[in-house]
């Protein structure tokens, strides 16, 4: 049977629990499930302050041209497929109809399972709220998420590991500072309406 891009897209989006973060302690989190909702988290090493359900759809898919990254590693013989470009629909959703946030067991690397905080809308505005489309790439390849500084360093530890899949988003999924009602604390520290980078499926997955 032949696969449509719609399918194959948004079974990347979905598998390995459709779990993507931008770094191993979970600062941010999105989670796409197969069944059209999903969950986005925004958290410090210490508190979760923002935690949302939403609903999503594939608008359209298309196989971009060699990126960036693909273009450096071909001098090293190291060949990857074509990114897929993706563009999501996405609506946050509100308290009345809440989503459970997937889990998924610990482990070694992440020692802390996902779980789904108090969902904490009044911490943005009604335009959050607002139906959103996005330009979504996903690359396979071997990547250390998009906070690591010292990934060697990091490895020896023992606590974080490489992705084989790279989401990159033309805008972050996280509601810009104008959305919040107040960015003082946490979320001004951490400005995490610039996150556009994610990874998925660790290695020695699928």
């Amino acid at each position: 049977m032949t696969t449509t891009p719609e399918a194959e897209f948004s079974s990347i989006l979905c598998a390995a629990d459709g779990l993507w973060e931008y770094d191993p302690r979970g600062k941010v989190r999105i989670a796409f499930l197969e069944n059209g909702t999903g969950y986005l988290s925004c958290s410090t090493e210490m508190s979760t302050f923002l935690g949302v359900n939403f609903h999503w759809s594939l608008v359209a898919t298309t196989t971009a041209p060699p990126s960036l990254l693909t273009r450096l590693l071909s001098p090293l013989n190291i060949v990857y497929p074509p990114a897929q470009t993706g563009t999501l629909a996405i609506t946050l959703v509100s308290q009345d109809n809440p989503t459970p946030a997937p889990t998924r067991p610990t482990n070694a690397f992440n020692t802390l399972p996902l779980q789904a905080p108090r969902l904490q809308e009044w911490y943005l505005t009604p335009a959050a709220f607002q139906r959103k489309t996005f330009n979504v790439s996903l690359q396979r390849g071997s990547f250390w998420p998009p906070e690591v500084e010292d990934a060697q360093a990091a490895q020896q530890a023992g606590w974080v590991r490489k992705y084989g899949w790279w989401m990159s988003w033309d805008k972050s999924p996280v509601p810009s500072a104008e959305e919040w009602t107040s960015v003082k604390g946490g979320p001004e520290a951490n400005e995490w309406w610039e996150v556009r980078d994610f990874v998925g499926w660790m290695e020695g997955g699928m």
